[in-house]
């Protein structure tokens, strides 16, 4: 897919369409292979601030910033006589890497220019990207304070893009680059089918991708389940939270790919248990109790040299990931905690310690909140002998954090309202595929006619199986022997493609007549047989009689 693009810019909104989407973890080597030759061309135009920002953007994500990827950095001013002209070639491609690249958007007193606002895509692209920011980078703060007020306003407009309103929204509620990655798949699946430069191809992949992923997650959920059920601790601790569903999207939004099940299964584990011995100390224990307990736990943690060289290796990721994590669930649920008698947490004690306001508390945890991320932007490109799939989890811990404490508890409590939503909509939200039969005998007459449902069927064994192909019969629903497709009729089921919402949006902005027209020749083209099946091929057949012979060899039964 990556193959077929020529276009660098193509290339990078394809990249960025695959993340988002949540089926990146397909083409690791393909992105690699373009972001390479992206960073490598120093034919590169600056001028687009989208394709600027996009670029600076998956350029950082994935690691260049520092070391080879990235090897020249510092002054803008550089001597051609004593780094020569390859110096001068890996410098440009570096700063590509860094925040001076939006020096150009900028005028001559250093403000970023009026003309931007104009362009409410290239201020969507860097206000994604000034989240990626790193300390002393003042550019990139300018920058998304530049985005974030401009884009506010352009939402007030009375005339909109109404695809491109829905990713702005969405941006300014959460930065893509905070978000959690399964949640951000499912939101933008539906996003990406009504864009009018949507890619089918990419658009079925992405659904059944995510439909297919969701089964394995739901098989880990039941496994977590029944592993709950077999400790007992419900029914022994009544006071601890049964909260399996929410233990496990930790562990879901951490590392969701297939080959991670048994990290997940582990960590959901793990969740549970924290989650037990969190209730132990909040909500039953005694203090000589909790004394004896502490002790007990401190006297099992034995840690080798080896594994503390590890963890100091990884300290500044941890550490700033662990403290995001620390302020997001403060935000979320100091005040209930406190009426609980909990001890106070990081709002209440900057209140107390600066006579401040509630509102003006949170304000300053969110803004501890962003200089934490600094410092994980930093982390996750300083070292790159740090193994990149434990950055990525780690990072995606403080992402889960704040998915789940954005709108409060979603965790201590039972959730309801915006937090229940988000958690069925990733758990069980899937997608469904409406299917059109085509005639393969390129004769329309053949085609059934609009709205009639049909059920697929096994023919029996041994017939026309001499190449172990099993066919499939086709029965009519309606139970109307005329409606269905009489013997040796060969049909290819393709997915439906959901147009009608794209060219709603199209047709915006046009003429009352012309958009009357169109609707008209639109309700022509819709006239498609729309079927609920879920099979490629089939050798139809009436019912009652002998069963037709197919010219060409059945698809096998998935």
């Amino acid at each position: 897919m990556l193959a077929e693009v020529v276009d660098p810019l193509g290339g990078l909104e394809m990249i960025d369409d695959l993340q988002r989407l949540g089926v990146c973890y397909h083409f690791e080597d393909e992105i690699k292979r373009v972001l390479d030759n992206i960073r490598n061309d120093d034919k590169w135009n600056n001028e687009d601030l989208h394709s600027t920002a996009l670029q600076f953007r998956l350029l950082r994500q994935h690691g260049y910033n520092h070391g080879s990827k990235c090897a020249v950095s510092g002054s803008v001013t550089v001597s051609i006589a004593e780094f020569g002209i390859g110096s001068i070639n890996r410098y440009v491609s570096g700063i590509r890497c860094r925040g001076e690249v939006f020096n150009s958007f900028r005028d001559k007193f250093g403000n970023f220019k009026k003309s931007l606002c104009e362009d409410t895509k290239g201020l969507l692209s860097l206000y994604e990207a000034s989240y990626l920011l790193m300390e002393d980078e003042s550019i990139l703060e300018e920058a998304r304070d530049f985005t974030t007020k401009h884009l506010k306003e352009w939402l007030k407009m009375e005339s909109i893009d109404p695809n491109l309103g829905m990713l702005v929204s969405h941006a300014l509620e959460l930065p893509l680059h905070w978000a959690m990655p399964r949640m951000e798949a499912r939101w933008f699946i539906d996003a990406y089918e009504g864009r009018l430069d949507m890619n089918a191809k990419l658009l079925e992949l992405a659904k059944l991708d995510f439909n297919m992923l969701q089964a394995i997650h739901q098989e880990d959920l039941k496994h977590a389940s029944r592993w709950w059920e077999s400790t007992g601790w419900g029914k022994k601790l009544p006071f601890v939270r049964d909260r399996v569903v929410e233990n496990y999207l930790w562990s879901l939004g951490e590392a969701f790919e297939p080959k991670f099940q048994n990290f997940r299964s582990m960590e959901t584990r793990i969740n549970i248990l924290a989650t037990c011995v969190d209730d132990v100390y909040d909500a039953y224990g005694t203090l000589d109790e909790l004394q004896l307990f502490t002790t007990a736990i401190d006297s099992t943690n034995a840690i080798t040299n080896e594994e503390l060289e590890c963890i100091e290796k990884c300290d500044d990721i941890i550490k700033w990931s662990s403290m995001v994590a620390r302020l997001a669930d403060d935000l979320g649920t100091s005040w209930d905690e406190v009426k609980q008698g909990v001890i106070p947490k990081s709002i209440q004690i900057y209140m107390h310690e600066t006579g401040v306001s509630t509102e003006d508390a949170k304000e300053h945890i969110n803004y501890l909140i962003s200089e934490a991320w600094k410092k994980i932007n930093e982390a996750r490109v300083v070292d790159s002998s740090i193994n990149g799939t434990f950055v990525e989890i780690v990072t995606n811990m403080a992402r889960v954090f704040q998915f789940m404490y954005q709108y409060g508890d979603g965790h201590g409590h039972d959730i309801g309202g915006k937090n229940k939503e988000r958690v069925t909509f990733v758990n069980t939200s899937t997608f469904k595929f409406l299917k059109e039969l085509v005639c393969l005998d390129r004769n329309p007459a053949l085609t059934p006619k609009p709205g009639t449902r049909f059920e697929s069927r096994l023919l029996p064994q041994g017939v026309n199986n001499s190449n172990s192909k099993f066919l499939k019969e086709l029965v009519c629903l309606d139970r109307n022997p005329a409606l269905t497709p009489k013997p040796g009729t060969q049909f290819e089921s393709r997915l439906l493609l959901q147009v009608s919402h794209a060219k709603a949006v199209q047709t915006k902005g046009r003429t009352r007549d012309s958009t009357e027209a169109d609707e008209a020749a639109d309700s022509e083209e819709e006239e498609k047989v729309v079927v609920t099946v879920d099979v490629d091929i089939w050798c139809c057949r009436s019912r009652g009689r002998g069963r037709g012979k197919s010219r060409e060899p059945m698809e096998e039964e998935q």
